[in-house]
């Protein structure tokens, strides 16, 4: 069996999405060598509320989405908690790499927000290193291991046992690597679920700990 989520999924598999547990922040934060943008995917991940994060939103994305009667994707509900998808400024942020009118807009909102918050606005597109496939996905894991060390996530991700986990494709744009049955960030998870199968004494004791890089 197979379970396949994005951020949109219903509870508790939302809460696999990048988008929730600040994981992307943290992913995106390790693709740049500009400490002011890793300081704003940081103070976004750490210190921010819905209210914020509407606003945010919808500076990034030039769009109002807030008008009455609308159901916000984002938040969501898990055993009595509400869980909102923050991650997904992140994403709007990292793709200031573009080198088009869009994005060069959306650049100087991103450094509007960092001087919002106490940063010196001094971000630029080239900031926004793209990186290998290897690389990457060193640092998705990374970020995939702080977050599952945390409840509920931890608990969500070892209650998949045994099945095979995907993120799905989008409805837009060209397929991407992170998704799809064969993608890098299904993978990944059930990496790290054996891990903490391993660690929580499921599958008994390793002999050396796992030792992760920051």
């Amino acid at each position: 069996m197979s379970i396949a989520f994005k951020a949109r999924s219903k509870a508790p598999y939302f809460l696999l999405s990048n988008f929730y547990g600040g994981s992307e922040f943290t992913y995106m934060s390790m693709r740049t060598n500009n400490p002011n943008l890793r300081d704003l995917y940081a103070s976004l991940r750490d210190n921010m509320d819905y209210e914020t994060f509407k606003r945010y939103r919808e500076k990034l994305a030039q769009r109002k989405y807030y008008k009455e009667g609308y159901t916000d994707a984002y938040a969501k509900t898990y055993d009595g908690k509400q869980y909102y998808g923050f991650g997904i400024l992140a994403k709007l942020i990292s793709a200031c790499w573009k080198p088009n009118d869009n994005m060069k807009r959306r650049l100087k909102v991103v450094n509007e927000i960092a001087k919002e918050r106490g940063l010196t606005g001094d971000i630029k597109q080239e900031d926004f290193q793209q990186g290998d496939a290897k690389t990457n996905q060193g640092y998705m894991k990374t970020a995939l291991s702080i977050k599952f060390r945390s409840e509920p996530y931890k608990r969500v991700l070892l209650g998949t046992y045994p099945n095979k986990l995907y993120e799905r494709q989008g409805n837009r744009g060209k397929p991407s690597p992170w998704a799809g049955e064969d993608g890098w960030l299904g993978k990944l998870l059930m990496e790290v679920r054996d891990e903490l199968r391993y660690t929580t004494g499921l599958l008994g004791k390793r002999k050396r700990p796992v030792q992760l890089k920051f």
